[in-house]
């Protein structure tokens, strides 16, 4: 069950295994980063304080929790995953914080909203920052979903759609106008296996345009078509 609460805002309970229990601590002490990281490792909760434009707090758990985040997933992908980018990692991690603030926090300009969530991640663009970003942003489609129902016209809607458009490893479950870019994620089999079982678990018919993803799904149906994920007119695009 996903809950989003607030004293000031009122409650909103939505039917989703992704919960959003703001902590609405006053400053100078709302949670860090850590400790927002280790309760959304926990319990799927994720805890934020009141906002202020001071820089989110890393606290002193971040190394920690950040590895410990980064183990789990290779225990999922196995020994083949990219390389973590501790920069993009913690880059991903904020934003995510920062989501999930703007979520309760209504009282936030719109514009402070968009430029937020738009500052850009540090470095070239590799596998391991995609993979590295993923640790954080496998959850936007829950965060995006609750965000639409609050308030589709809202800015953090607009922000969350940019960054699904940016980070479609992350995002599958998100409708994108123009299909999702191409990526450089699906040069690394790992990543590109990641990539299609959740565009097959999400029935994400609008990832089908790179053909990388058509012929990767064709491959796991090997010569039982029957077991292709959706009808067979759709792996016949150009």
């Amino acid at each position: 069950m996903l809950w989003a609460k607030s004293t000031s805002c009122g409650s909103l309970r939505y039917p989703r295994p992704f919960p959003v229990i703001p902590e609405l601590s006053p400053p100078p002490h709302p949670p860090a980063l850590d400790d927002f990281v280790a309760t959304l490792r926990a319990s799927g909760e994720a805890r934020v304080g009141t906002y202020t434009p001071d820089p989110v707090r890393p606290g002193p758990r971040w190394p920690e929790e950040l590895a410990a985040a980064d183990a789990a997933r290779r225990d999922e992908l196995g020994p083949r995953a990219p390389a973590l980018e501790t920069s993009a990692a913690r880059w991903a991690a904020e934003i995510l914080y920062r989501a999930c603030q703007f979520l309760v926090c209504r009282d936030v300009a719109g514009e402070v909203v968009r430029q937020t969530l738009a500052v850009p991640c540090p470095g070239p663009r590799t596998p391991s920052v995609d993979y590295s970003v993923d640790l954080f942003f496998s959850v936007l489609p829950d965060l995006y979903e609750l965000a639409c129902q609050l308030a589709p016209a809202d800015a953090l809607v607009d922000g969350l759609k940019v960054l699904a458009r940016d980070w479609p490893l992350s995002s599958v479950g998100v409708p994108l106008e123009s299909g999702a870019p191409a990526a450089a994620f699906l040069s690394e089999p790992v990543l590109l296996r990641l990539y299609t079982d959740r565009v097959t678990a999400r029935h994400a018919h609008d990832r089908l345009a790179e053909p990388r993803v058509r012929a990767r799904l064709r491959a796991d149906a090997g010569v039982f078509p029957e077991l292709l994920p959706f009808a067979a007119t759709a792996y016949e695009q150009p």
